[in-house]
């Protein structure tokens, strides 16, 4: 099997077209590969497979496209995960630093860096905060930053202080 490439942005990208989503990344590193590969979008149990093709060129460098049945693809995030050659094995597949994600009605786009918690630290997460409560205080309190930022500093404070007494209040 193939070392695991890098993706790289510039030609990288998704898009879906009727029943399929093609996929191409851009994938850097030195190692030879073949021409042929799989590719899965990974959501949970659910999985969509389709045919990859690897292409070189001195001015794109690698390029692997591939074309993946929708189906009925869900909304969220799913991995992208790839295994090179003809007929790989199940454990030939190994995720890329890539990410696929479909927002309601359709729309999806292609995210790139690091996929796994242990990969991102924790203050970037992304993980919302369960408790409701902090989490709206947190909306509230970055909205309130915005609009008080037009005000002089010392009413903008003031401001700041008030609002956070009103939040205690009105919020376990």
């Amino acid at each position: 099997m193939a070392s695991n490439p890098p993706v790289r942005l510039p030609l990288s990208y998704v898009r879906r077209t009727g029943p399929t989503i093609h996929l191409q990344l851009q994938l850097g590193g030195s190692d030879a590969l073949p021409e042929t590969g799989k590719v899965r979008l990974v959501n949970g149990g659910r999985v969509l497979e389709g045919s990859a093709r690897i292409t070189e060129s001195d001015v794109t460098g690698r390029l692997l496209s591939a074309d993946i049945p929708a189906g009925s693809v869900d909304e969220g995030r799913w991995l992208v995960r790839v295994a090179f050659g003809a007929d790989p094995a199940e454990t030939d597949f190994t995720t890329v630093a890539a990410r696929v994600l479909i927002a309601a009605p359709n729309p999806i786009s292609l995210l790139l860096g690091k996929t796994t918690p242990e990969e991102v630290p924790a203050e970037r997460s992304g993980q919302a905060d369960p408790n409701p409560a902090r989490r709206a205080a947190a909306v509230l309190g970055r909205a309130a930053d915005r609009v008080l930022s037009e005000l002089p500093p010392d009413k903008a404070q003031a401001s700041r202080e008030r609002i956070r007494k009103t939040v205690r209040r009105i919020l376990p």
